[in-house]
């Protein structure tokens, strides 16, 4: 062959590649034009009732949270419910993600948005996968960055790509995916505000402490019983014990059958004016501190005001406090934050000091 011809048809093959090329990126940006302020993923509206399963993870690890039923569960923690508030604020964030703007297609960018795969060296992405009864995926994506607007939320999006997909967006709405297990569980074991509370009294290596209240609208406790010599140091340390049961939430959680609880274990207790009674035992295990709770509803030494503006409930309304205590904590052993566990266990000691002579 001629080497004129040999020049002329590669130049023929080049034009019929460009060409391609062209109709190809002609159709994936007219594609992702179409895209544009549409939903990510609709398919999760027509599947949601499939997900049946949540896998979160990332490159050095994940974790799972399985439906049963109307609830949701964590396996690692010994199936111990998942807040379903977080489980539901994922699940609508996904569905509500829409198409703001086409980033990259490029692997070697991928880490920059942090939508690289899990398993890339040093991925910082977080894939999240939910799954049918039949572990399938209905949905799998890599999150990565968040973008804020400066306009106001409006403006906030996320850097994301399907799995399996080169494309990836970003992306109109807010997900924000908390990476450790213990994030997920629910965490508000009981909530009950100082403003209820009577008295609390801490027993702690055969001492005794009680705080309380003559009247549920004093605004401070004051402590039971104190020496003639020694005067409170400050109200703040003393409210701090009324208020131990207030937004009660859990750091972690076990079987409290993992734990060794006894008779002898110290013990607080938080009795408020309408009749509701909860305790706490302690008991140490693997270097930490562990609480199990209990509720029950007794008569109030004296008749509440429940109308207006009072905090305090009626006779039947804390008989269903307790029981929902109960109901959640029974079988339960608690970590709780440090802060909260120095109030149920002080000792009078740490609240006094001696009187100026």
């Amino acid at each position: 062959m001629k080497p004129g011809l040999l020049i002329a048809l590669a130049v023929v093959a080049l034009a019929a590649v460009g060409g391609a090329a062209y109709v190809v990126t002609k159709q994936n940006a007219s594609t992702q034009e179409a895209q544009l302020g549409q939903r990510l993923y609709p398919e999760l509206a027509a599947r949601a009732n499939d997900i049946q399963t949540i896998v979160i993870a990332r490159k050095d690890g994940s974790f799972r949270i399985v439906r049963d039923g109307e609830r949701w569960l964590v396996p690692d923690k010994s199936k111990y419910p998942a807040s379903p508030d977080a489980v539901r604020k994922l699940l609508v964030g996904l569905s509500e993600l829409r198409a703001m703007e086409p980033k990259t297609r490029q692997e070697a960018v991928y880490p920059e948005l942090e939508v690289e795969n899990i398993d890339a060296p040093n991925a910082k992405s977080v894939q999240v996968s939910l799954q049918d009864g039949a572990g399938h995926d209905v949905l799998a994506v890599l999150v990565g960055k968040s973008r804020f607007g400066r306009g106001g939320s409006a403006g906030d999006g996320v850097y994301i790509r399907k799995v399996g997909d080169a494309q990836a967006w970003l992306a109109q709405g807010r997900l924000s995916i908390d990476r450790e297990v213990n994030q997920w569980l629910d965490r508000r074991i009981a909530d009950v505000s100082r403003e209820r509370v009577k008295s609390v009294t801490v027993k702690n290596d055969q001492q005794a402490l009680t705080v309380q209240r003559a009247k549920a609208d004093d605004k401070d406790f004051a402590i039971k019983d104190i020496p003639a010599d020694r005067k409170a140091k400050s109200s703040y340390d003393t409210d701090a014990v009324g208020g131990a049961f207030e937004t009660l939430d859990l750091d972690d959680v076990r079987p409290a059958a993992e734990v060794s609880f006894s008779t002898n274990s110290p013990t607080t207790e938080a009795i408020t004016f309408d009749g509701l009674h909860v305790s706490a035992s302690f008991a140490e295990k693997d270097g930490a501190t562990w609480v199990r709770l209990a509720a029950k509803a007794a008569p109030p030494a004296q008749p509440v005001k429940t109308e207006g503006d009072s905090k305090l409930k009626s006779a039947d309304d804390v008989k269903k406090e307790a029981d929902a205590i109960n109901a959640k904590v029974g079988g339960w052993a608690y970590k709780l934050p440090a802060y909260k566990v120095e109030s149920m266990r002080r000792k009078m000691e740490d609240l006094l000091e001696q009187k100026a002579s």
